[in-house]
């Protein structure tokens, strides 16, 4: 796992903020993920009615996942672009608010590589967790390469299952490049 290194907080929002920007009309998330999602969570979240989308750019996840799962679900962006797009908040997803401890029923994010701390982050957010709750990851081959640019930390697969595994993990293929952690929280 190789981890990049800033001066300040304040310089690594300010490069988060840059990147976003400049990558506010980018989508990530495809088809084959929002379709997995949301199967997996109806299939092993009792009763969702809260869910957290992080690290989400222009909100196009929180847009498809409330119209598939039909709940409240938010998003958070550390940009200030945020406050364009609707459910999304402004938030840096390294920070939790004290009403989302133990009162979220899924945490998605494909966005973890731009954690300053991705130990700390993971522990962040699975405290939000309800008990039948789920943290769902996406890794893909692209989060291998070097921590340059936007993206803090770079690790394989088996380094990113590495952060759960104190928890009951699944992981499924989704492409060739790209697999999909559901960290069962119970």
């Amino acid at each position: 796992m190789k981890l990049k290194k800033y001066s300040s907080y304040e310089d690594y929002v300010s490069e988060q903020t840059e990147l976003n920007i400049l990558k506010e009309d980018n989508v990530f998330i495809i088809e084959e993920e929002i379709s997995q999602i949301c199967d997996y969570i109806k299939e092993h979240v009792e009763r969702p009615d809260f869910g957290i989308c992080h690290g989400v750019r222009n909100g196009y996840e929180v847009k498809e996942l409330r119209k598939r799962l039909g709940f409240n679900i938010i998003g958070t962006e550390i940009s200030s672009t945020a406050n364009k797009y609707p459910n999304v908040i402004q938030w840096d997803f390294n920070e939790v608010k004290p009403e989302w401890v133990r009162n979220t029923d899924f945490i998605y994010s494909n966005s973890l590589d731009h954690s300053i701390n991705p130990t700390l982050c993971v522990k962040a957010w699975l405290s939000c967790l309800k008990k039948d709750g789920v943290l769902i990851v996406c890794w893909s081959s692209a989060h291998v390469g070097p921590a340059t640019g936007g993206d803090c930390f770079s690790a394989t697969l088996e380094e990113y299952e590495s952060l759960f595994k104190e928890y009951k993990i699944e992981t499924k293929k989704v492409t060739a490049e790209r697999c999909l952690i559901f960290v069962e929280c119970k």
